[in-house]
């Protein structure tokens, strides 16, 4: 919880309300929820299946289909 408190007070300090943001390798997808708390959050990893029946209120994509256009994050720590 001590990293993802570091991530969202960065998140914070870009001063962007509702932030667009990518959660690159999201592993087992915990931090792509806490990320929908505070914006839009995808995540994209190697299997987002599992990801995406866990939490099928979210999107999440697989390494090949990285989402286009702009972000105004990009998380990556569990990569």
């Amino acid at each position: 919880m001590h990293r993802a408190a570091r991530i969202l007070s960065e998140l914070s300090a870009l001063g962007v309300t509702n932030p667009r943001v990518l959660d690159l390798g999201c592993g087992s997808e915990w931090m792509t929820e806490i990320l929908s708390q505070f914006g839009s959050a995808e995540g994209v990893d190697l299997a987002p299946e599992p990801a995406s029946q866990l939490h099928p209120h979210l999107t999440f994509h697989p390494v090949s289909g990285v989402p286009p256009g702009t972000f105004d994050g990009v998380v990556s720590q569990e990569v």
